[in-house]
């Protein structure tokens, strides 16, 4: 957790902490808050004590490229990467949005509990795949 002038910290997560703006200096209509992408890593739902240097200005990258790939395509939340310089390059503002607790993972293959799922049930978490996946 970093003390930013300006912004009030709000939650850590497993990778990214938000903050609030703590006057209407930051944001007139206080309706915004700045998510900041951590050099944290998770796996199966816990932290893990070494960071990877630089991962979370990766991570902020990556959702800048896609941002901007798809702005044409329908709406997202960022509102400026004009930020703080103690998390210039891994953070954004965004619009304060209602949370809808669920996670997706993409792989390009099927490892664990989810292949041993499909080795028996021919299905993950309900939802039957055609034969054969590797």
């Amino acid at each position: 957790m970093l003390d930013l002038d300006g912004w009030a910290h709000m939650y850590s997560g497993k990778v990214r902490d938000l903050y609030v703006p703590q006057d209407s200096s930051v944001s007139p209509t206080g309706d915004v808050v700045l998510v900041v992408a951590s050099d944290r890593i998770s796996a199966y739902d816990h932290v893990m004590p070494t960071p990877i240097p630089d991962k979370g200005k990766i991570l902020t990258q990556m959702s800048q490229w896609w941002f901007n790939q798809l702005r044409n395509v329908a709406p997202n939340h960022v509102v400026s990467y004009d930020v703080p310089d103690e998390v210039a390059g891994r953070a954004m503002i965004c619009h304060q949005l209602n949370m809808y607790p669920v996670e997706c993972v993409a792989r390009g293959y099927l490892t664990g509990s989810a292949l041993a799922e499909y080795k028996r049930d021919g299905a993950i978490c309900g939802v039957a795949l055609p034969p054969g996946l590797r």
